[in-house]
């Protein structure tokens, strides 16, 4: 049904016509590359959140019938993955009773529905839907092309090129780290599409994407990003069997680290930093960790910690630690189970051609990329729209959830 016939007598009036309209429409194909644009330029958090009510979660939950939802709580990797937020989420019950009051219980447990239907809407896209991935690449490319030639120009007028540490001049969060996370979806989206002889056209389109992206990441000179676009990078060059140019980025990583430490040329913040104190952050948690390994200390928690040498850092910038600090073994062991749920998905997905083989390896590549960067970087987990955790773990984790649904159809209704 298209939107004319939406509005065409009483049918704009009709709730069961309304639903039929979003669930054949590519109405959530679109919201979803709209709100996944708003990691790379949105101007605010509220507005950011706003499209993901307004035009994804909305329309999902109104559109939604039963038999959907038990296909969608068939797959395993949902499954695990509501059993790791339900722990997280029963955790606030033994927080410290001094942190605890309504608006941050009723913020948690928000944001962890939230969460689940953002995974939920995301996946039923991509299990009923095959032309989602094409928007995304239509959308995302150009608009990320727009904002680093922006805040190239806005950033380096005030600041020396390229020494400083590029900042996303459109985006919400004052942070190159936080404001470059998007630019990683986007080189990996990028290159999905230029290694698949499928694409055509497009695959023009997502060279640029790659070269977009990782422009972006050097200049902002986020090290967990750049990981993690190689972990991506390795798993889709496997993927396709291009063995030479795989061998050749390897090099291509070792040659730019010794340039790097060798010659002054505005990259050495890259070797300088060294770890970034992450030994020592790292050190400060497990001592934390050890004073109730068992269930942690909640959902609701201070999360500054203090270091060896003496000063206070974000968060843990580790997932593994974040789950033990807030719900101790069982926390961690929630996330584990829900790891191996998915790495376990993702082998059979990369074994079966029951999809575009563009989106299915964005889909593993991206998860891999998230685990590695979220094991280095992120802070809190269930927490608003963060764009580690959003583009890193629950995006990656929907794309393997919906191509999971679309694994078992296929097999279930084998091609005669």
């Amino acid at each position: 049904m298209n939107t004319g016939a939406l509005f065409r007598g009483r049918g704009f009036w009709s709730f069961a016509r309304f639903r039929v309209w979003v669930r054949d429409s590519r109405w959530l194909g679109w919201a979803l590359a709209i709100f996944l644009a708003g990691f790379l330029a949105a101007w605010s958090t509220r507005f950011h959140r706003d499209v993901l009510y307004l035009l994804i979660v909305l329309p999902f939950l109104l559109a939604m019938r039963w038999q959907d939802w038990r296909l969608l709580l068939s797959s395993r990797v949902f499954q695990f993955l509501i059993l790791w937020v339900g722990v997280l989420s029963a955790s606030m019950l033994w927080s410290d009773p001094s942190l605890v009051d309504a608006d941050e219980v009723y913020d948690k447990v928000r944001y962890a529905l939230l969460t689940l239907i953002f995974v939920s809407a995301t996946a039923w896209v991509v299990a009923t839907r095959d032309d989602w991935f094409d928007r995304l690449v239509l959308v995302l490319i150009p608009i990320a092309a727009v904002v680093l030639v922006y805040s190239i120009a806005s950033y380096y007028a005030e600041h020396p090129f390229p020494s400083a540490r590029l900042n996303n001049m459109v985006f919400y969060r004052d942070s190159p780290n936080r404001g470059s996370v998007g630019f990683l979806l986007v080189a990996l989206i990028g290159l999905a599409v230029a290694l698949n002889r499928d694409k055509g056209y497009l695959r023009i389109l997502g060279w640029i994407g790659v070269a977009v992206g990782l422009a972006f990441i050097l200049l902002a000179q986020s090290r967990a990003l750049l990981l993690g676009f190689s972990v991506g990078a390795v798993v889709q060059l496997a993927y396709f069997r291009y063995w030479k140019v795989l061998l050749g980025l390897v090099f291509g990583v070792g040659a730019f680290v010794v340039v790097t430490h060798v010659m002054d040329f505005g990259f050495r913040s890259f070797i300088e930093r060294a770890d970034a104190n992450r030994f020592t952050v790292w050190s400060a948690v497990v001592e934390r960790i050890m004073q109730n390994p068992w269930y942690g200390e909640g959902l609701i928690l201070d999360r500054a910690v203090m270091g060896g040498d003496g000063r206070t850092y974000y968060s843990p910038h580790s997932i593994w630690l974040m789950s033990t600090l807030v719900a101790g073994i069982l926390g961690v062991a929630a996330w584990l189970l829900l790891a191996l749920v998915a790495i376990r998905e993702a082998f059979h997905q990369s074994r079966r051609e029951f999809c575009g083989r563009a989106t299915a390896v964005l889909g593993i590549s991206t998860f891999f990329a998230g685990v590695f960067l979220l094991s280095f970087a992120g802070h809190e987990i269930i927490y608003q729209v963060n764009p580690h955790f959003w583009l890193g773990l629950w995006f990656p984790l929907a794309l393997l959830v919906g191509h999971e649904l679309r694994r078992r159809r296929a097999l279930q209704n084998p091609r005669r």
